[in-house]
């Protein structure tokens, strides 16, 4: 008998070991109570209470420990990558696009299925590319968009049809950029902001979905690279840091209703390559990146009501290049990246109730520009990268 909270959850159930595979919900403490002579992986990011009692005519026993959730491998691509995207389409599945590897920039895409772990080859696209942005379209259609190959920085966009299983080819932006960043707005427009050409970009250009055309809106007052954007309660979009010659410490706000960049207060630390995440209560939270003159272990949270940064408790280890998410408890984790010594495996979480960070298990494979995504049944998937050897991976990991 397995028992969760006094509710069966999705549970499956393994003959070949007599084991068990759970999927919970992220809740901060589950308790469960199951029979002595079955076992439990776990997989999920919880703090899990195992109660086990056995019972005869004479004696009852009781003892109680905690779960730590593991890493575990979910296969490999069939496709060595870093510098690519990952974006979860309606359906689930994860679909991988781009970046590079020792044989050049990827024009391959794949799938994940997160019900059976498989990954599967889709179509190829027509130019291979890294550094581009993904975004996934109302229609549940995928828009890539810029990047970087042999040729330079790229005007090139492509659509994924995840119904027809094709790539077709989009309008092409007013101007060529790579490591810029892209997000889906509130109408349905994509927003694709600065970036590199020759030189970090200002400009920002507005995507159509239903005309397929670009119409660049309004400029940012510093050009940048390199910096995060994210989509507010509001609607409106900030973006943070990034560089241009220099490392920035300035932030900006988009008005879709109007098309003007605002400043808004500076960050505390000037950062690139960081992560910025969004939490439950409408705050954004940075975390680490590539300072003036070393790699952060320092965070501060953006208060949308009052535009102000705080700072808030530092990262156990400093760290660019990495990822952050948030998981359904409302907590982040961030994993792996660059301490400017060694590649991390390291990953560690935030609490957002006390401000403070608390290592947590590593992954299996240090890495630095790889993906990390959220599944559905809440589930964390990493892929690819890069290794400290220079080796770029094609490993992924479940969390």
């Amino acid at each position: 008998m397995l028992q969760s909270n006094n509710f069966i959850l999705s549970l499956n159930y393994y003959l070949n070991n007599q084991s068990c595979h759970l999927f919970h919900s992220n809740i901060n403490t589950t308790t469960i109570d199951f029979d002595p002579n079955s076992s439990l992986i776990f997989t999920n990011q919880s703090t899990i209470a195992i109660v086990l009692r056995t019972t005869s005519l004479s004696t009852s026993t009781s003892t109680t420990t905690t779960a730590v959730p593991v890493w575990i491998s979910s296969g490999s691509m069939n496709n060595a990558r870093n510098g690519h995207t990952a974006s979860i389409l309606f359906d689930g599945s994860v679909l991988v696009v781009g970046g590079s590897n020792s044989n050049g920039y990827l024009n391959t895409s794949e799938l994940y299925n997160s019900s059976t772990g498989i990954w599967t080859l889709t179509r190829q696209f027509n130019v291979g590319r890294e550094d581009h942005t993904a975004s996934v379209l109302s229609n549940g259609q995928v828009l890539i968009v810029g990047g970087y190959n042999l040729s330079g920085a790229m005007v090139n966009v492509n659509l994924y049809d995840p119904l027809a299983n094709i790539w077709t080819t989009g309008k092409r932006l007013n101007i060529a950029r790579e490591d810029h960043r892209s997000v889906t707005l509130v109408n349905g427009k994509v927003l694709a902001i600065g970036g590199r050409n020759t030189a970090a970009l200002s400009s920002s250009e507005l995507y159509d979905p239903l005309t397929d055309t670009w119409t660049l809106t309004g400029s940012l007052n510093s050009a940048r690279e390199d910096h995060t954007a994210s989509v507010l309660n509001n609607g409106k979009v900030l973006i943070a840091g990034g560089m241009d010659v220099n490392v920035l410490k300035s932030a900006e706000i988009y008005d879709p209703s109007t098309n003007i960049w605002t400043l808004t207060g500076n960050l505390k630390m000037a950062r690139s390559h960081y992560t910025a995440t969004i939490l439950f209560d409408g705050k954004v939270l940075v975390a680490g990146g590539f300072g003036a003159s070393s790699v952060l272990n320092s965070a501060e949270l953006y208060d949308p009501s009052t535009g102000v940064w705080t700072l808030t408790g530092n990262m156990v280890n400093a760290r660019f290049g990495h990822s952050a998410c948030v998981l359904a408890n409302g907590n982040v984790l961030v994993v792996g990246g660059y301490d400017g010594t060694v590649y991390l495996k390291a990953a560690e979480l935030y609490n957002r109730s006390s401000g403070t960070w608390t290592s947590i298990v590593d992954m299996n494979f240090a890495r630095l520009f790889f993906t990390q995504s959220v599944l559905l049944n809440g589930k964390l998937l990493v892929t690819g990268g890069q290794s400290q050897k220079g080796i770029i991976l094609d490993s992924t990991e479940l969390y």
